[in-house]
């Protein structure tokens, strides 16, 4: 009889403690993936693709907004710029860790700034070469971008577009 209390009163603390805990709800109001470039490319289209798909899923609205410019980095700031809520979302490339290297200031922290979510997208490089290509010409191609070949196909792990989507939070 006395493990029947124990357990009853066990059950009626954790009911009592769940409803006074309201259950937050994500996303409560309209979601925005941002994309860094012009309406129409790749990026604009998987946002989109997304985006229908989120919008389904949650039963919140998702829109796009297209930020392009200066290679990502006016669509990168503005989203580096908003409400750190998880209610802005960034669909990048790899223009996103590139452009540090390429620009003497860049309006956001690709260390601090945001959080990756998801790899929703990637694509492999590869390099073609006029036919017929004399041997010599294939491993100077080869060895020029640093892809070990086999058989005339040049192929690297890391010559990889990848398109991140991550969240300021």
């Amino acid at each position: 009889m006395r493990p029947l209390k124990v357990l009853a009163f066990a059950a009626l603390l954790l009911a009592v403690t769940c409803a006074a805990a309201p259950a937050q709800t994500y996303p409560n109001r309209l979601v925005r993936i941002v994309v860094p470039f012009a309406p129409g490319g790749p990026a604009d289209t998987l946002a989109r693709v997304l985006a229908e798909k989120l919008t389904g899923f949650w039963g919140q609205s998702v829109v796009i907004e297209n930020r392009g410019g200066a290679g990502g980095n006016i669509g990168y700031g503005y989203a580096a710029r908003s409400e750190p809520d998880g209610h802005t979302i960034l669909l990048t490339t790899s223009a996103y860790v590139v452009n540090p290297g390429l620009y003497n200031s860049i309006p956001y922290d690709p260390f601090k700034d945001f959080v990756p979510i998801c790899e929703p997208a990637s694509e492999n490089v590869t390099v073609p070469v006029g036919v017929p290509v004399p041997e010599a010409g294939l491993t100077v191609a080869v060895n020029v971008t640093g892809c070990p070949g086999a058989d005339g196909f040049a192929d690297d792990e890391r010559a990889v577009v990848v398109m991140v989507v991550v969240v300021w939070v």
